[in-house]
């Protein structure tokens, strides 16, 4: 049944896969690929690399914190709207 409020069900869809998509490399990122991808040594790939993989937690708290920046910035701008 369809509301007049969500007939395309654009925050599920948009919004959660976004998170999902920020979030996911933070957790399953392996070293060896962190460092191909960026170009960095491997000392810092095996510190970013996600927290399933060995690393610090680093690539995680910047991802939350993105995601944290993110939904201030979006909710300033919907609220200025309506």
């Amino acid at each position: 049944m369809y509301t007049t409020t969500q007939v395309v069900d654009a925050t599920p869809i948009h919004g959660m896969c976004g998170v999902l998509g920020v979030v996911a490399p933070a957790c399953f990122a392996t070293p060896k690929m962190y460092a191909q991808t960026y170009g960095v040594s491997s000392s810092r790939a095996d510190r970013c690399a996600g927290i399933f993989y060995g690393g610090s937690g680093e690539s995680l708290a910047a991802s939350l914190v993105f995601l944290a920046a993110l939904v201030a910035w979006v909710a300033l701008l919907v609220s200025a709207v309506f």
